[in-house]
């Protein structure tokens, strides 16, 4: 599938945008992007690591740890603005 007519296609029309540099070049670019993002599906060129390779228990406490940090670090910073906001000098 790579390295196609349409491949070249398209990487020919890219250069055509980037290479114009007119007022409406974002505009140009933005319009090829989500024309070739709904045309192609990119989902095999993207490769996320999945958590499916734990346990449900790790997942579970990955979660608690996570979200015990996020609560600590909001904490801290609302402690940092009231000291900072009530304090005297």
């Amino acid at each position: 599938m790579y390295g196609s007519v349409a491949d070249s296609k398209m990487v020919k029309e890219l250069s055509d945008i980037l290479r114009l540099q007119d007022s409406n070049g974002w505009a140009n670019l933005s319009a090829f992007i989500r024309q070739h993002l709904n045309e192609n599906d990119l989902s095999d060129l993207i490769d996320y690591p999945s958590l499916d390779i734990v346990e449900p228990p790790v997942k579970s406490a990955l979660v608690w740890i996570y979200s015990l940090t996020a609560a600590l670090s909001v904490a801290g910073n609302v402690t940092v603005i009231a000291v900072l906001s009530f304090g005297k000098r």
